[in-house]
């Protein structure tokens, strides 16, 4: 006769689910006939908790919702400090202790979840009957149903009691659980080998800061500064030539914090923040002020001239109509950058100066922006040059406004802006033509030289150069100008966060992942084998299966239909 009994933590009715001789349960300390339930006794040191197995959807989405979440957070945290640059110490130590109790909540959370995969795997291979093709024998069963959550797995690997002499499965099982556990455990400690902490940086408090003059071109570092339009003009090439020293870097790789450096933002855009410097300095800190040089370029064919003497080089604008771009003084083995030019050859009107100067400039709206002129002239293989293969390009070298500027000493004035635009173009030479009443200034430079490069036909890179040339001209003055004290972030000595993003990621994405596959995996586990399993009834008085008595596993203990 089969022995029911209601389990009594509510999991409802309870059978005996396995056929086992009266000798074997002297082995796990259960005498014959006392009327205890084999299984119960299995499950009876809180094994499976009905609302992780009455619900194994809702505790796998928020158990898996909430290490998201906290995967959030540790990367917001390590953004958002690695923004703030330089870090005192109490906010070193603060971050840590962040990242410590995120990294605790994210094992635990984690720990808790694997906990409630095992438990559903376990349910599946405990409501299984003898012959089943994937039935483990007792005594393995028996070693596998005591693994649960991390506090039950350690009460039994300490009680002996608990861990029949002949089952040592249980010991083994448990033990390469906690195994595990600890396994993961160190595994999400890695955490912390993804950042370290930079010695010899700086952060920024409030003071006293110096910050470099902009209101102009500065002779040898020397208050005196240059106002006269040529010696400007020529100052503006000389800090351009200096701009080729500073390193090219990317959003992606900064450089150095204390280093003046340019940064590419596009195919022809550059970038430049200023550096504060303490007072009276010393330590010296990129800001977050920064300003932005973009040019745009057209590229035009220059068309040989009707007469053999014309000295003038023509081309043909985007209107169709033909243009001159001055008098064609320059060897034909150099790139030219030029800054203005006459477009008619004649230059004895009253408006000769305004008219060169609306071609110099791009627009009267736009005062930031000034025009450049690139001729590059292929020689020909007799004599003079090769017109099927030079080209002209007419550029719009803008340079923005300073942004984040507090102080009216952060900003670049218009007219430094226009000279910086151009500076690439400025030489101090000056070409004077009998019919021209101003002279042509431009800067020529040798074919091996970086700002000679021949690029025939591509506008972006001789754009980028224009660019490049201009945001190195603002670096030039950030360092070689004389600065001046404003209140501002002044940078002292400090920390800052490096973060290794690569690892980080990848280190948090590949945890989530395993999660996710854990918990599908397990959910799925334990829905097919309560659907397949059907379980015999024990006969507790001549301990023989009753084969004619099946009762479906979804009404043992471990299955549920709330899915």
């Amino acid at each position: 006769m089969a022995s029911n009994t209601n389990h009594p933590r509510g999991g409802g009715l309870c059978k005996a689910t396995t056929s086992i001789h009266p000798e074997s349960l002297n082995d796990i300390g259960i005498e014959p006939g006392t009327g205890i339930v084999l299984r119960d006794y299995m499950l009876r040191e809180e094994i499976v908790s009905d609302d992780e197995v009455k619900s194994p959807y809702a505790w796998f989405f928020w158990r898996y919702l909430t290490s998201v979440a906290l995967i959030v957070g540790i990367v917001i945290l390590a953004l958002v400090t690695e923004d703030k640059g330089g870090l005192s110490r109490n906010q070193k130590y603060i971050f840590n202790s962040e990242v410590i109790m995120l990294t605790l909540m994210l094992g635990l959370n984690m720990s808790i979840a694997y906990s409630h995969f095992v438990v559903l795997v376990k349910a599946g291979i405990l409501n299984r009957r003898p012959g089943d093709r994937t039935y483990w024998p007792f005594r393995y069963e028996a070693g596998f149903a005591r693994i649960s959550g991390l506090r039950s797995s350690i009460a039994s690997l300490l009680r002996g009691r608990s861990i029949p002499s002949k089952t040592w499965m249980s010991l083994l099982f448990i033990t390469m659980w906690l195994f595990f556990n600890l396994a993961m455990g160190v595994g999400i400690s890695l955490i912390g080998l993804t950042y370290s902490m930079d010695p010899g940086s700086v952060f920024l408090r409030h003071g006293e800061v110096s910050v470099v003059d902009l209101s102009g071109f500065y002779s040898y570092n020397k208050s005196e500064t240059i106002t006269d339009q040529d010696a400007q003009r020529f100052s503006a090439k000389l800090y351009a030539d200096i701009s080729l020293s500073y390193p090219e870097t990317t959003r992606w790789n900064p450089g150095k914090d204390n280093e003046f450096q340019v940064e590419r933002l596009g195919p022809a855009a550059w970038r430049y923040n200023f550096r504060e410097m303490d007072y009276p300095g010393g330590i010296t800190v990129r800001s977050k002020r920064w300003i932005k040089a973009n040019t745009k370029c057209e590229g035009y064919h220059l068309t040989r001239p009707e007469k053999e003497d014309d000295t003038r080089f023509y081309y043909k604008g985007s209107n169709g109509q033909t243009q001159d771009i001055g008098p064609a003084i320059w060897d034909a083995t150099s790139t030219y950058y030029l800054t203005e030019f006459t477009p008619d050859g004649n230059q004895t009107t009253p408006d000769a100066d305004f008219q060169n100067e609306q071609f110099r400039r791009c627009d009267v709206n736009t005062p930031r922006c000034a025009h450049v002129y690139v001729a590059q002239l292929v020689p020909d293989r007799i004599n003079g040059v090769d017109f099927d293969h030079s080209m002209i390009y007419i550029c719009k070298s803008m340079v923005s406004n300073v942004e984040h500027a507090q102080q009216p000493e952060h900003e670049l004035s218009d007219d430094i802006a226009f000279y910086v635009g151009s500076s690439l173009a400025y030489s101090g030479m000056w070409a004077i033509e009998s019919d021209y009443s101003r002279g042509l200034a431009y800067s020529s430079y040798p074919v091996r030289a970086k700002w000679g490069i021949r690029a025939w036909g591509n506008e972006m890179l001789i754009a980028s150069m224009i660019s490049r040339a201009s945001i190195g001209t603002i670096a030039a003055m950030d360092q070689l100008n004389p600065r001046v004290n404003v209140p501002g972030m002044q940078p002292w000595i400090g920390e800052k966060l490096s973060v290794k993003w690569q690892r980080l990621i990848a280190l948090l994405v590949s945890l989530a992942f395993v999660q996710l596959i854990g918990g599908v995996s397990s959910i799925l586990w334990y829905r097919s084998q309560c659907r397949q399993t059907f379980l015999p009834a024990v006969n507790w008085e001549n301990a023989q299966p009753s084969l004619s008595d099946r009762t479906p596993a979804m009404a043992s203990y471990g299955c549920s239909t709330n899915y």
